[in-house]
């Protein structure tokens, strides 16, 4: 079917925020398609967040979006106000709609091929009055067996990478997650069939959604059209890439490009199908969910022996598997193999080198802490936390060497990241190691973490006991934690920030409301008065759960001899939550 260059074409509608170079990306290749000169263009431009500063990449993104005279013609909304992803689309979709009865949708990450607006228009035409058709869809995941698909099917699914609808379809959405699952679970099997057969959580993401602890709008636009029976009509070749999987998106954050490779099709026919669910497409995105973008026979029977290897590993002791890695030199559960361990131990203190750690050269500057560090953080899983979303935000003030962080981002690869460290020896080190395991998502601040933004005096050991000190030997940048956490929701503040912890809680408190968890290393400065009936106020006051652990610095026997190292004579791990371990983090 080719489009009537007589007839009026949809509008597109574009949201954007603050990637300048992912919009103008986006609204170039929206330009090279053959009909964006008859094409009215509506862009929504979001406001900055409060305590992020990002007005710099807001206003920067305006400029991009007013520069050029994208489509035919351009209508430019911009808000003072954050509202977010969720609710930038549904209202700017509204308000398209209030005017026309079709609209494509783009976001300010998705690259088009030159025959996107031909695809979406011939199928907003050729389905415009059957109301079983719900949906257009510009993407489809690449995978190995990708030539079997026909030129276009239907699913029972919705893909929010550049999409299309129509009015009728749209006014009978419900953004009500409750009422939703609850209308999905009357249906035999409802719940299991809208999971894709139980290949992807779609009504964990409701679930989310309706606990408030997830923020999202596709996937209650899925369940609308899942629950009338609407289908979606798909390509057999993307005519769509997703080019913001890099950690700067809002809900994406692969942390890796990998669909920038898709090869996009020119151009996709559009002619009447029967207007039923594909079983070829259906076992297609099954099989996508399943196993990725290599489906093959050989790769699902290597993923099927996989399961069964592991789960019959986890019956077997770990007493009995230890001494087997020993003999034959392979990689310990913890990373470290046993001949790196006895290796570092015998390094004097404070000598550069490199460790094999999962496999990779981490860098250190000094074996004993980093022995420590790793036997807390990768053995016995101090920070260990349970998070039903997929990229829960972490604090990590007092990074070090980036031990957290790697380990936070080995229980969640896409969670968003703050890396705060003082020392610029070791924060360049911190840099490497990110770098080396892949992480370079993850943000490192360089300062310590303080009660003001101000310069001070520091200790530096260029090891993990720098810490601010008015007889320090260098200056570093104070940063005010307060201003990372104010009207902020984090699902993991971790602080070890040597003694200054309880000074940089009391400037914290009234804002930590957002803060779901909290870890804080505490440490009693010898000869000093203790500040800790101050910290646990704080906590308390601010409606935490504490639960407090021995570590590092304690005396076995106080009535007899104090220990004491590095001017502390306590230290302990103080684990706060908000009473209870099931909490969710917003996506």
């Amino acid at each position: 079917m080719m489009v009537s260059t007589t007839r009026t074409l949809a509008p597109v509608a574009l949201f954007v925020f603050n990637r300048p170079v992912h919009t103008r990306r986006t609204l170039e290749a929206l330009r090279q398609n053959e009909l964006s000169g008859q094409t009215h263009l509506y862009i929504f431009c979001d406001g900055c967040r409060r305590g992020q500063n990002d007005e710099e990449l807001v206003t920067e993104v305006r400029t991009v979006v007013a520069s050029e005279k994208w489509c035919g013609s351009v209508t430019i909304t911009a808000v003072d106000d954050n509202r977010g992803l969720a609710r930038s689309i549904r209202d700017g979709i509204d308000v398209v709609l209030s005017e026309h009865d079709r609209v494509i949708v783009l976001e300010d990450d998705i690259e088009t091929s030159s025959g996107f607006l031909a695809f979406m228009n011939d199928a907003l035409e050729l389905y415009a009055l059957d109301e079983r058709v719900m949906n257009v869809s510009g993407y489809l995941p690449e995978t190995s067996y990708q030539s079997r698909l026909p030129e276009t099917f239907f699913v029972k699914l919705m893909a929010c990478w550049g999409w299309a609808t129509w009015k009728r379809a749209w006014r009978l959405a419900s953004w009500d997650a409750g009422e939703l699952l609850r209308d999905l679970a009357r249906r035999t099997g409802g719940l299991d069939e809208f999971d894709m057969d139980g290949t992807y959580p779609y009504s964990d993401q409701l679930r989310l959604n309706r606990d408030g602890t997830l923020r999202t709008w596709a996937v209650f636009w899925a369940a609308s059209c899942f629950l009338r029976d609407g289908l979606s009509l798909f390509p057999g070749r993307s005519l769509v890439r997703n080019i913001g999987l890099d950690g700067s998106g809002e809900n994406c954050h692969s942390g890796q490009d990998e669909h920038e490779d898709y090869r996009l099709a020119v151009r996709v026919n559009v002619e009447r199908i029967p207007v039923e669910e594909s079983r070829a497409g259906r076992r297609y995105y099954k099989a996508f969910y399943q196993f990725g973008r290599n489906s093959s026979m050989i790769r699902r029977a290597k993923c099927r022996a996989g399961v069964v290897r592991n789960k019959l590993l986890q019956q077997i002791p770990e007493t009995f598997k230890s001494p087997v890695r020993n003999i034959l030199g392979t990689e310990h559960p913890f990373g470290l193999p046993q001949s790196e361990r006895n290796r570092l131990r015998s390094l004097p203190r404070f000598r550069e080198s490199t460790v094999d750690l999962f496999g990779r050269q981490l860098r250190i500057v000094d074996s004993a802490s980093f022995l420590a560090s790793h036997q807390e953080i990768f053995v016995n899983q101090i920070y260990r936390f349970a998070c039903n979303c997929t990229a829960p935000t972490i604090i990590d003030a007092g990074a070090n060497l980036g031990l957290a962080s790697i380990y936070f981002k080995r229980l969640f690869p896409n969670a968003k990241i703050t890396a705060i460290e003082a020392d610029s020896v070791i924060v360049e080190v911190l840099r490497s190691n990110l770098h080396i395991f892949g992480h370079d998502d993850v943000a490192v601040v360089h300062g310590a973490a303080w009660d003001s933004n101000q310069n001070l005096n520091f200790s530096l050991d260029h090891a993990d006991a720098g810490r601010v000190s008015d007889a320090g030997n260098g200056e570093v940048r104070g940063l005010r934690l307060r201003d990372l956490i104010d009207g902020q929701h984090v699902d993991l503040l971790k602080m070890d920030i040597e003694g200054a912890e309880t000074r940089v809680l009391l400037d914290c408190e009234g804002a930590m409301a957002g803060v779901q968890r909290m870890f804080v290393e505490y440490h009693s400065f010898a000869g000093e008065p203790q500040n800790l009936a101050q910290l646990l106020s704080v906590l308390e006051r601010g409606g935490f759960h504490y639960y407090i652990h021995h570590t590092g610095v304690h005396s076995s026997h106080p009535f007899v001899k104090l220990e004491q190292e590095a001017g502390f004579d306590l230290q302990l791990n103080i684990f706060a939550t908000r009473g209870s371990e099931t909490l969710d983090c917003i996506n």
